[in-house]
């Protein structure tokens, strides 16, 4: 007869404080890097998204001048807003449409050139910085909105007089 042998098998059915505190310690390292990681992509993004909203705006106006037969203009203001307006960015203009960028940070620098034409370029107000025209035949004054934010690449968006394309670098 074989003699019985008791074994004893330890229960392994959870985890030590040690083993624990170490899981912890690295979870909260990697996310630690992962928050500074999601900072720096979130004003990255921030930052085209300003350069995408001055496209947008850009383009719709000059969408709109195309489609109804009429002068737009789009008035950039100091702080980084803009106004569109029917006809001319004066007090003759209608006031249709504002506009802000989500900046973040973000500067807008607009420069554009007129027709000879016309004999004010921008008299939307004391704040405007620029305006941007766009004719019924499909043409505008041509120049260029730089954004810029520190450490950040610098986005030029342009805007071409016989075709109104509008694009960016």
């Amino acid at each position: 007869m074989v003699p019985l042998t008791r074994t004893r098998r330890r229960d392994d059915s959870g985890f030590t404080l040690i083993e624990v505190l170490v899981t912890l310690s690295v979870g909260a390292v990697l996310s630690g890097l992962a928050g500074t990681s999601l900072a720096a992509w979130s004003a990255s993004n921030g930052h085209k998204g300003t350069r995408d909203e001055v496209i947008s705006a850009l383009r719709t106006t000059a969408q709109q001048a195309l489609t109804e037969g009429r002068t737009y203009c789009l008035a950039f203001q100091a702080d980084g807003s803009w106004l569109t307006y029917r006809r001319s960015c004066d007090s003759t203009g209608v006031l249709v449409q504002r506009g802000s960028a989500n900046s973040g940070g973000s500067t807008l620098a607009p420069t554009f050139t007129y027709g000879s034409g016309q004999t004010s370029a921008c008299t939307a107000g004391a704040s405007a910085s620029a305006c941007a025209y766009f004719y019924p035949r499909g043409t505008a004054s041509a120049g260029t909105v730089t954004v810029t934010r520190t450490g950040k690449p610098t986005y030029t968006v342009n805007v071409e007089q016989l075709t109104s394309r509008v694009y960016s670098n």
